[in-house]
């Protein structure tokens, strides 16, 4: 018989998707419990069982107060005995499964859960610090976070990075240095926030007067667009939004992938870019500066600073030695730390290793 898991979190997110259908590989009978019902036929597809709270998709500001209510539910789903329990967002999921007397939880937190959550006031602190002690297990994406975890409670943080699938994103057959006679092109994914610093990569971008031809491309949507367009020249490229699938064939089309973010907890595009052995440049700061060793696997720089910036494309622009090497250390390093089949094989050690 089948082991079973039920994973309780968003079934329109990215990283909800990834995870439940990653444990269907492993075997495991998927089952998970949403807030509001998945907008796609994905969960079909896998053979999952989807139960959600809410019967429609209108997200209404009033519906977030009746949140607590779906513990309700999931208390009666949680009669099913499963094998792991694992919910998906703390500072809601998290909180709502231990309210339905979920045992053995494994809360997998997200960045926000614990870098901006508690810090809103004492309401949402003293929830950070009731779902730390109920939790059976804590899980964190990233050392940098489990550290900020830590500063709220004493418990062990198991590490488990969230990794990608190596057979979707995989590096071009040859790479070299960048050729300075076509376009030279560099490359964002982001939703268009303030928190991504966007405006910074376009400032930068403008810097490199010396080059005939850079285009900086962003395939991302957000409330910044206007304001982004505004400070941009002809040769930025706002792509829009494209799908996850898309997502691979873009980085490999681009020279350089940028990630200017104020602060991550962890960077999972990092590594998607990395993995496609197009080199990234980043700032020195949270989950970027824990996956990237500076001038081996990436280029880190000091946050906000546009010319900085500026002079790190330039670096890559024109060191093709450099580039070469940096693009291959990256795509090893990915393979050895951010296998997404070997990242569930380590989940699933940690839930039998700690019964």
């Amino acid at each position: 018989m089948n082991k079973s898991y039920l994973i309780i979190g968003a079934a329109d997110s990215n990283h909800v998707k990834k995870w439940a259908g990653g444990m269907k590989t492993k075997g495991y009978d998927v089952s998970l419990f949403s807030f509001y019902p998945p907008t796609s036929g994905w969960y079909q597809e896998k053979n999952i069982t989807v139960f959600s709270y809410f019967k429609n998709n209108s997200r209404q500001r009033f519906k977030k107060f009746l949140y607590i209510f779906a513990a309700i539910p999931l208390r009666k789903i949680l009669r099913n005995k499963y094998d792991i329990v694992n919910a998906h967002y703390a500072s809601s999921y998290g909180f709502v499964s231990i309210l339905a007397g979920a045992k053995n939880l494994i809360t997998s937190y997200w960045g926000t859960d614990i870098f901006v959550f508690p810090k809103k006031n004492f309401i949402t602190k003293s929830i950070t610090k009731y779902v730390l002690k109920k939790s059976t297990y804590l899980l964190s994406s990233s050392h940098v976070m489990a550290a900020e975890i830590n500063k709220y409670s004493d418990r062990k943080v198991e590490v488990i990075s969230f990794g990608i699938d190596l057979k979707v994103f995989t590096p071009n057959d040859v790479i070299t240095g960048i050729n300075q006679k076509r376009p030279i092109k560099i490359g964002i994914v982001k939703t268009l926030l303030p928190i991504y610093r966007i405006d910074i990569a376009i400032e930068a971008v403008k810097l490199l007067s010396k080059y005939d031809d850079v285009e900086l491309h962003i395939c991302g949507e957000g409330v910044l667009f206007n304001s982004l367009k505004e400070i941009a020249t002809e040769s930025v490229h706002f792509r829009g939004s494209i799908p996850n699938s898309d997502v691979p064939d873009f980085i490999k089309s681009m020279d350089i992938m940028l990630n200017p973010t104020d602060f991550e907890s962890f960077g999972v595009s990092i590594i998607e870019s990395m993995a496609c052995g197009t080199p990234v440049i980043a700032h020195n700061s949270g989950g970027a500066s824990e996956i990237i060793s500076d001038n081996n696997t990436g280029i880190l720089y000091k946050p906000n600073d546009s010319s900085i910036l500026k002079s790190k494309i330039e670096t890559l622009i024109e060191d093709e030695q450099l580039y070469a090497s940096i693009a291959k250390n990256a795509r090893l390093n990915v393979e050895g730390k951010y296998n997404f089949q070997q990242n569930l094989d380590d989940f699933i050690l940690m839930t039998t290793k700690n019964k």
